[in-house]
This record gives structure tokens, sequence and C-alpha cells, in this order.
């Protein structure tokens, strides 16, 4: 049964429009106001020929991992733009890091082999040597032009050969409008919080944050958000979109 504890509460939500019907409607669901404030933007590569090269070349590979939403999305597009058959990846063993990317993987009748409880690019690490050897196995990491290295340097790190290619393009916002007075803010990545900041016109984030509270998806977001003196009031547990709401709803 759904509980109001968010009633009256405006939240802003600052991940791109195609992904926040969910957290909208959890939001509803608690009696709160849902605001749309799209801080980035995801664009194609504008060069996408080493992404095309490396589809073409799947068989060479003994991991597929995807990191997000987007790059599941942008994979299987590809795929079929290319006219690539789904069951080239039947030899794969794939592995995603968070729980809403293993959902649209299997949306693709395709099920994920590792999804870690921990859902950051070091638990999806810890969970890989745990299980397996990685000594000279071949990962294919489709992935935002400005995808953290963490990954891919830990499974070189453990012995494999890493291809992490831009699939896709990660644009913070440069010149928006100004950001709307609210309650909460949220911040799902990195370049959400760098797009949020862009909006700001110079004005101090401390400042104009003071009367909020900041969430933020995990310890990467929260970690950009303090670089860019963006005051986090809590980190979402577990690292999800529900892990936002559940977070919200404790304080």
């Amino acid at each position: 049964m759904a509980t109001f504890l968010l009633a009256k509460q405006r939240i802003l939500i600052t991940r791109a429009p195609h992904q926040a019907t969910k957290f909208e409607q959890l939001i509803r669901q608690h009696g709160g106001e849902p605001i749309l404030f799209p801080t980035i933007t995801i664009v194609p590569m504008l060069d996408n020929k080493p992404f095309v090269q490396a589809l073409h070349s799947l068989s060479r590979y003994n991991w597929l991992i995807f990191t997000s939403v987007n790059a599941v999305t942008v994979f299987f597009q590809q795929l079929t733009a290319q006219s690539i058959n789904i069951d080239t990846l039947s030899h794969l063993k794939l592995a995603t890091i968070g729980s809403a990317t293993a959902t649209v993987l299997q949306n693709h009748h395709q099920q994920p082999d590792i999804v870690p409880v921990i859902h950051t690019a070091t638990g999806l690490l810890d969970a890989l040597k745990q299980e397996h050897d990685l000594t000279d196995q071949s990962f294919f990491l489709p992935q935002a032009d400005i995808a953290r290295p963490t990954l891919a340097d830990g499974l070189r790190a453990l012995g494999a050969q890493v291809s992490a290619i831009a699939a896709y393009r990660t644009i913070p916002l440069e010149h928006g409008p100004y950001p709307p007075p609210v309650d909460i803010v949220t911040f799902t990545s990195p370049s959400t919080v760098q797009g949020y900041v862009n909006c700001l016109d110079g004005d101090s984030p401390i400042v104009t944050l003071a009367n909020c509270q900041v969430i933020c998806i995990g310890p990467v977001t929260a970690e950009a958000a303090q670089t860019l003196d963006v005051p986090v009031t809590a980190i979402a547990t577990p690292h999800t979109i529900q892990g936002l709401v559940d977070t919200m709803l404790r304080l």
C-alpha cells in the first residue's frame, strides 16, 4: 500500500526524459510532485565506426558488459541497424551494473549471468573475480563517451583483455534555464550534476541548494557533486531509482 510521506514535496528529476517515467511514477505513488528538469542529453556518436566494427566482431569476445540502460538500448538498436543476428550473442557471458540495466537486457530476451549486489563498477569487479578466472578473457564494454575507466582498468588488472568502446555521447546541458525551486534534488550520474551546475549562471551551488535535500544515486555521483561544491544530503541505498525513493522516504 502506497504511503504519502512525500506529500507536498517538489522533487527535481535531472535524468534524460526517456528514462524518467518509472521515477515519476514512484514519486507520485508516495504523494510527491516530480519536476522534470533534464540536465543531460543522450545522442549518437559522431563517428560510430569503432562501435560498429566491434558489433561485427562479437565472436572474438567472451564477455559483454553493460554499465547502463542507455548502453543496452544503443547496442540493440545498432545490432538491428547492422542486420546482425541476435544469435551472435549466444556464446557470450553477460553482465550488467544494476537491476534496471538487467531488466532492459531481459526485455531483449537476454539473461545476464552476473548482476552484482553492489551496483557499482567495483561491485561488478568483485563479483566477477569471485566467480571467474578472468585471465586472457576478452571483454566488450559498449559505454558512454565520458565513462570512467574504473571498470576497464580493473578488468585489465585481473588479466582480462578489454575493448571499452564509446557507443553514445552523454552531453551535460550547457546553457539551459535556471533550475526551478524544489524541496529535493536528485542526481543519477556525474553528468547530471555537471549539467545542473551549468544552469546556475555562476551562482554558488551551496547557496542555491541551501534549503534543499540533495540525493545522489551512488558514491560516484556523490563524489562528482562534492567536487562541484554541490552539497549532498544522502546517497541512495541501494544505488537504484527505487533506492532513491526509499532514501527520500527515510529522510
